[in-house]
């Protein structure tokens, strides 16, 4: 079989595997369309800091800022809706049992669960948060649908869902992601980052620590903003990666795709390595760091970047 006729095969494949990963496993977890709710409340909730705050959600939005004062605030809007023939009362029951806050024995950690029971087959519920903590409050946020928006300040930052854009601002720890569809931006992470997600791209832009990123079908954009980033792991199958590179920053370098191009134009030393259309592997500068990416179906391409 000839490389092209290969690379046909392989690109139906991913399409047929993406398409049936959209209709059998996405689609059912996907709500319902839905309009006016049938009930609705706002609860508004105040507490003393904490190490760390965890959120479970299952359908909403949760945006995180950093502010000055003490404690925590957080603004939780609710919308219930009846499904089917699905009478008010058991909407109103459910209702009931919803935002439930538990806090650690020593204080050092706060859970809020807008679900604790199991959902009737009757109520669809959509929770949205608006959260506000003091500066270096770590995060740990599970959403199973709905985007998620962490501001500048926070400390380490988890996040785990389903269906979901993630954005990060400027956290002072790590990031530790994970979806199955949509985008992950992470914007000067101070501590590394371990990205993941199924289908959406990654932006990442370091200023220190090491950087995992790895998706499946999507583009990964990373930009390394200081000389002192320690490594990056940059994987798709089905997509691009950009890599911008700083000036001053010194790192081994090994870039390989199968079925796309490698391009730089910085200056890498491949006197010990390999350079070839679809490899390149050597060194920028003395070769302090580590720089991996590998891509099945995409181009590679290498840039440097004084911004």
């Amino acid at each position: 079989m000839n490389r092209h006729l290969k690379s046909v095969v392989t690109a139906s494949l991913t399409a047929g595997g993406v398409l049936f990963f959209c209709v059998a496993v996405v689609a059912p977890r996907l709500p319902e369309v839905v309009g006016r709710a049938d009930a609705q409340f706002k609860k508004t909730f105040e507490w003393p800091a904490v190490r760390l705050l965890r959120i479970r959600n299952r359908n909403g939005i949760v945006r995180v800022s950093t502010h000055d004062e003490p404690g925590m605030k957080a603004v939780a809007s609710v919308r219930l809706y009846a499904v089917g023939d699905a009478e008010a009362e058991a909407v109103g029951a459910y209702a009931d049992t919803l935002l439930v806050v538990e806090q650690a024995e020593d204080g050092s950690v706060l859970e809020v669960v807008s679900e604790p029971l199991e959902r009737p087959d009757a109520v669809d519920v959509f929770v949205d948060y608006g959260v506000y903590v003091p500066v270096g409050t770590d995060l740990r946020i599970e959403n199973e649908n709905g985007n998620v928006t962490v501001y500048e300040g926070c400390g380490r930052v988890e996040v785990r869902g389903g269906n979901m854009d993630l954005t990060v601002h400027h956290p002072q720890g790590k990031v530790v992601a994970e979806s199955l569809n949509g985008r992950i931006r992470v914007f000067d992470a101070a501590d590394g980052a371990d990205l993941k997600t199924v289908n959406g791209n990654i932006y990442a832009n370091m200023l220190k620590g090491a950087l995992r990123a790895d998706t499946t079908n999507g583009v990964v954009s990373v930009r390394v903003m200081r000389p002192d980033a320690e490594r990056c792991h940059a994987k798709t199958q089905n997509g691009d990666i950009r890599l911008y590179l700083c000036e001053g920053y010194s790192t081994s370098l090994d870039a390989k795709t199968e079925y796309g191009t490698v391009r730089a134009n910085v200056a890498i030393d491949t006197s010990a390595g390999v350079k070839r259309r679809r490899q390149l592997r050597g060194a920028v500068l003395d070769g302090r760091g580590s720089v991996t990416m590998s891509t099945l179906n995409g181009d590679i391409w290498i840039s440097g970047s004084k911004s």
